[in-house]
């Protein structure tokens, strides 16, 4: 969902969102944040791929998107 979102950031006219396979629930929720914080659709984007990168970090445990070596 977030290199969709990042996709969408750049293909933003103004504050109509071009389709870019963006699903129906994440359509309302972009929707719904705009509303919420009374911004445009472009920092509604930005909010949701900061929320999505906070989501990733906290399931891995980890700050960075590098993955990690295992050793035996």
């Amino acid at each position: 969902m977030r290199r969709i979102l990042e996709k969408a950031r750049f293909r933003l006219n103004g504050d109509r969102l071009k389709t870019v396979g963006i699903k129906p629930a994440v359509w309302r929720e972009l929707k719904q944040l705009a509303t919420d914080h009374e911004c445009t659709l472009s920092d509604a984007i930005e909010l949701l791929i900061e929320k999505s990168k906070k989501h990733g970090n906290d399931q891995t445990g980890r700050s960075d998107s590098k993955p990690t070596s295992k050793t035996d």
